[in-house]
């Protein structure tokens, strides 16, 4: 699991320090030993140094088999490679993110999001709004297959390569959304998760039509935590912080509830 700061609640999950209601946070199931088995996997990619998907996949198979007795975080490791082998083909030919090496794409978008999603907690449906280039949605996506995502983005290139890669992962449970969060027609959702979209002031107010009543704001930023303003229809819920493995930085997962009407 991610590594965590401080003390961890009697119902916060290993990964991270809770501040705030910890009713939010999940326990830790058999999912979350194969997404943290993932993480795991990607971690020993990165060590190891490697650069082609063909060496990513024997070098797992070599090292880390062993992790995973059912081999289903091998599965979801390999599917979070591809991933990144497919954006670093698209950033070759087109401006997608910042980062457009393999290593980079894994260290700074893969291994961030699989630390996020280890701390985001278990719902049924969540809207990721302004994905970009689809972090943290696919990523999410691809380890909580039991979670119907909607990703939403406005850039046109960037919902392109998102509609490749679910082509490409077989995702059936990632719904994709061109067009601006605050403008198109929303759907409802247990959950809705904005990273770095907007300041938390102008994106709050686009999330609750995105969220159901008693559906949860996950706002994700950096240490220390965003200052996000009191709504009369949000309550807050608690401050998860947790460090990214490899030597990443210490995020904080800000957590709203829609108040039910």
């Amino acid at each position: 699991m991610a590594i965590a700061e401080g003390d961890t609640g009697d119902n916060v999950p290993d990964s991270a320090e809770n501040t705030g209601d910890v009713g939010v946070a999940r326990r830790i199931s058999g999912a979350d030993r194969r997404l943290a088995t993932a993480r795991m996997i990607l971690v020993a990619t990165l060590i190891a140094g490697v650069t082609g998907v063909a060496y990513i996949a024997m070098g797992i198979i070599r090292n880390i088999w062993f992790i995973s007795a059912d081999g289903v975080g091998l599965v979801l490791a390999f599917a979070l490679l591809l991933l990144a082998r497919l954006l670093e083909t698209w950033s070759r030919r087109m401006n997608l993110t910042a980062h457009r090496s393999l290593d980079g794409i894994v260290r700074h978008l893969l291994i961030e999001a699989v630390a996020l999603a280890e701390v985001v907690p278990s719902v049924r449906s969540l809207a990721d709004l302004g994905s970009g280039a689809g972090f943290p949605g696919l990523p999410i996506a691809v380890l909580r297959p039991e979670c119907q995502l909607t990703l939403v983005e406005a850039r046109r290139r960037r919902h392109h390569f998102q509609r490749a890669a679910v082509r490409l992962l077989r995702l059936r449970n990632a719904r994709l959304e061109l067009g601006r969060a605050e403008q198109i027609e929303a759907r409802p959702h247990a959950a809705v998760i904005a990273q770095a979209v907007a300041p938390p002031e102008r994106v709050l107010h686009w999330m609750l039509r995105w969220a159901e009543p008693g559906g949860l704001l996950l706002l994700p930023g950096s240490e220390p935590a965003p200052e996000v303003p009191e709504l009369p229809d949000v309550s807050f819920q608690g401050c998860l912080r947790y460090r990214v493995p490899c030597g990443g930085r210490l995020r904080t997962l800000w957590v709203g509830r829609l108040k039910s009407t």
